[in-house]
């Protein structure tokens, strides 16, 4: 378990954190370009200025998680639940956001080109 980890600025490109327990952890400026994210859970976790390019989030539970100006050009974020998540000025370009619950999160200023919903 990772609750609350301590890995800002990380280098996790293309891991598997499948089902990984991720509460609460600090992943500031960590790159997890490529990673496959299946069913984590980063509920409350800090992700601002996180690069998730091409991340698999699917099923991924990250309610009240802050996402601000993330990079997540590309990512799968299918069925996954961001309700009350920050996301001001977070990059969706491309991304899929296919039955994405995003109730109540704020996304002042986020980029949603070409992202399929």
């Amino acid at each position: 378990m990772l609750i609350g980890a301590e890995l800002s600025g990380v280098n996790l490109a293309g891991a598997d954190l499948s089902l990984a327990n991720l509460r609460r952890a600090q992943l500031k400026h960590a790159t997890l370009e490529g990673a496959y994210l299946y069913k984590v859970d980063l509920r409350s976790a800090n992700l601002d200025r996180t690069n998730f390019r091409e991340a698999y989030l699917y099923q991924a539970s990250m309610n009240g998680v802050s996402l601000r100006y993330s990079d997540l050009t590309g990512a799968g974020l299918n069925e996954a639940v961001l309700r009350g998540s920050q996301l001001q000025y977070a990059i969706l370009t491309g991304a899929n956001l296919f039955q994405i619950n995003l109730i109540a999160a704020k996304l002042y200023k986020a980029q949603l080109d070409f992202t399929d919903l």
